[in-house]
């Protein structure tokens, strides 16, 4: 009976909140984390490698391996683009983060204000009102925030130079670690609030752009997939996936839902860079093509 949901199933892009919270999600889901893909040959025609120089003048002499997966929506690929240097440093507070915590997702840190804190108040808790957040992975993820200070300036600088916007401070929230455990379900969903505002929502805007960096390189499975588009990125540490979480009018854009595949042989660390409206509202600026955003890299 599973072979037979799957056949009819799988390749159908549901919209809406069922992009995330549907059966059909979670074969989609299931098919490209083993392998299998539905993009067309249209699509697949439309999408390039290069080494790019942009979108800052330090990648004129240290180009990075660009990969456009999709054009509409916007997700592109940096393949190896943070350097291990800046990952060593990373991983140091990480590791040390989460070995003096009992657990990680109670940690309490400084916001941009000096006030502390719980990062609970800011995590996909199970009472977050955003529909769909059920669907979470929570009892096989721990999770931990780092402030712009425990991030690292070299980490913070190559962040804004990928993506050419503000990540410091309020142009985003704090850097976001998980840590998946072997056997964790999978749960999919969107990084947008969809209207449920938190607490940085009045002052920093709605979240727009998901920058994901690879921590670890699993040797089996581990990749990060995207249901509503059929397909899913390999993870090697330091690589970068960007893509845009809202539509141009704000909107979330519910053909983003995303989540990790399993680990079936090593570790999967992920870094979460969201990044908010309102302290990029020059920077992130759509494009002469009506519903594009512009990505020019």
């Amino acid at each position: 009976m599973r072979d037979i949901h799957y056949k009819t199933k799988f390749g159908v892009r549901p919209s809406g909140q069922d992009s995330y919270a549907s059966v059909t999600a979670y074969y989609n889901l299931m098919g490209i984390c083993s392998g299998d893909s539905f993009l067309s040959e249209t699509d697949r025609a439309k999408l390039f490698c290069k080494l790019s120089t942009k979108p800052h003048p330090f990648f004129i002499l240290n180009p990075i391996k660009l990969e456009v997966r999709s054009w509409s929506p916007y997700v592109a690929v940096f393949h190896e683009a943070i350097p291990k240097s800046i990952l060593g440093y990373f991983w140091s507070s990480t590791v040390s983060l989460f070995l003096n915590a009992t657990n990680p997702t109670t940690e309490i840190l400084k916001t941009q204000s000096g006030e502390a804190v719980n990062i609970l108040e800011d995590l996909n808790v199970p009472d977050d009102p955003r529909d769909g957040v059920k669907y979470r992975i929570k009892p096989a993820m721990s999770v931990a925030h780092f402030t712009d200070e425990q991030a690292g300036e070299r980490f913070l600088n190559y962040a804004e130079m990928l993506t050419a916007l503000n990540v410091k401070g309020e142009g985003a929230d704090t850097f976001r670690v998980n840590q998946y455990l072997h056997g964790n379900p999978l749960r999919i969903h969107c990084d947008h609030l969809q209207g449920h505002n938190d607490a940085f929502t009045e002052e920093q805007g709605d979240r727009i752009v998901s920058f994901l960096v690879f921590l670890t390189s699993p040797e089996v499975g581990g990749g990060t997939a995207f249901p509503n588009l059929g397909f899913k990125v390999e993870p090697a540490m330091g690589t970068v996936i960007y893509w845009d979480s809202a539509l141009t009018d704000g909107s979330c854009d519910f053909r983003m839902a995303h989540e990790g595949c399993y680990a079936a042989h090593g570790l999967r660390w992920t870094s979460v860079k969201l990044i908010r409206q309102k302290a990029n509202i020059l920077k992130k600026t759509c494009s002469t093509r009506e519903g594009y955003w512009n990505n020019d890299y």
